[in-house]
């Protein structure tokens, strides 16, 4: 997806064997997968029936799974995808709560990761920066590069305090005797 073949990454999600991917940092249906693809795409009439399918499918695993701390993050995400504000923070948080990088650092951050995107698609520009700014701040995989790349963060570049916040993380990740 960051580089910007959609298609690829749609046919990539079609060819998996049942309908989630499964990872030790992710719970997400394929169709949340796609439906992010679709919006990057430009499409998003095509990715709202697949995050309204995405949903679905993650309150039928929530079901079963009600203290799957990942099934909790990738709602947030669907329900800030879907428009329903409150619900999407309280799921984030939830999910924050259920492993806190305080007990886990590893596999904790991933919920403060997924913060993020849930407060940028709900437009809570100042939310979503002090997320990022968090996880800059943190021990965690997080860089500004990879902040620079993520078509996510598109919504954010404009606004206020981003850009300074990159910048005095920028200067955070140069090696000692780096002068550029």
């Amino acid at each position: 997806l960051f580089e910007g073949r959609f298609e690829n990454a749609l046919d990539r999600f079609d060819a998996g064997r049942d309908g989630w991917l499964r990872t030790k940092f992710a719970h997400r249906p394929r169709a949340f997968m796609r439906a992010t693809a679709l919006e990057l795409m430009g499409r998003p009439d095509a990715a709202r029936v697949e995050w309204q399918r995405a949903n679905q499918m993650i309150v039928e695993a929530l079901a079963e799974s009600p203290d799957d701390y990942l099934l909790h993050a990738s709602h947030g995400i669907a329900l800030a995808a879907l428009g329903d504000d409150e619900r999407a923070l309280a799921e984030g948080r939830r999910a924050m709560e259920l492993l806190p990088v305080s007990r886990d650092a590893r596999y904790g951050l991933v919920c403060e990761v997924d913060m993020a995107p849930i407060a940028t698609m709900l437009g809570e520009s100042d939310l979503a920066i002090h997320q990022l700014d968090r996880l800059l701040t943190i021990p965690s995989w997080v860089s500004v590069s990879w902040i620079e790349i993520n078509p996510m963060w598109d919504p954010l570049r404009g606004q206020p305090g981003y850009a300074e916040m990159l910048d005095a993380h920028r200067s955070d990740q140069r090696k000692p005797g780096d002068s550029s």
